[in-house]
């Protein structure tokens, strides 16, 4: 499992909401992991080069999947790193991205009266079972609320997703409010 980065309201600016950082804790957890792999990848050197002299498919693909996994190991810990989910309002415009480094990447936009609709749903992916097995609440499932912004002619822009629709409300309410001014 993972873990949710919220989209909060960005304090020095009211048209705008961005991801969190990551907690310390996960940045503690990723140098451990970095440790260890580093420690691994020393021990197993001369395996590793044995391999690599031998040349054989199976050696290649061993050295091929290993080289993929650390590949993204550095992928996960660069996105974490540098890059920041954001909304924002920008004149008629609402704009979906990410900062790297604190540069916008916008990624989508959708201009105020292209949209037809902004709605907050919820979407279940399976049938509930868990009331069947027991009666604890907190195993049922609830599905995952999303708020999604319906433009005219274009696929939908998923603004943001949580399993508890009082996370989103908020958004919900900023994105209606900007759509409904005129």
């Amino acid at each position: 499992m993972g873990f949710y980065l919220e989209l909060v309201p960005e304090p020095t600016k009211r048209e705008e909401f961005r991801e969190v950082p990551p907690p310390k804790t996960y940045w503690i957890l990723y140098a451990i992991a970095v440790f260890a792999v580093g420690c691994m990848m020393a021990a197993a050197y001369q395996v590793l080069g044995d391999l690599l002299s031998a040349g054989t498919v199976w050696d290649l693909l061993i050295l091929g999947i290993l080289a993929l996994v650390i590949l993204l190991f550095g992928a996960v810990g660069f996105k974490m790193a540098a890059l920041r989910r954001f909304i924002r309002v920008a004149g008629t415009q609402l704009q979906t991205g990410y900062f790297c480094f604190g540069y916008p990447l916008v990624l989508r936009k959708v201009n105020r009266e292209d949209v037809k609709e902004v709605v907050l749903l919820n979407q279940k992916p399976a049938p509930n079972l868990a009331p069947q097995f027991h009666d604890d609440p907190q195993y049922f499932i609830r599905g995952h609320w999303r708020v999604v912004v319906y433009p005219n002619h274009h696929r939908p822009l998923l603004i943001d997703k949580h399993v508890e629709k009082e996370a989103l409300e908020s958004i919900y309410q900023w994105v209606s409010v900007w759509w409904k001014s005129v």
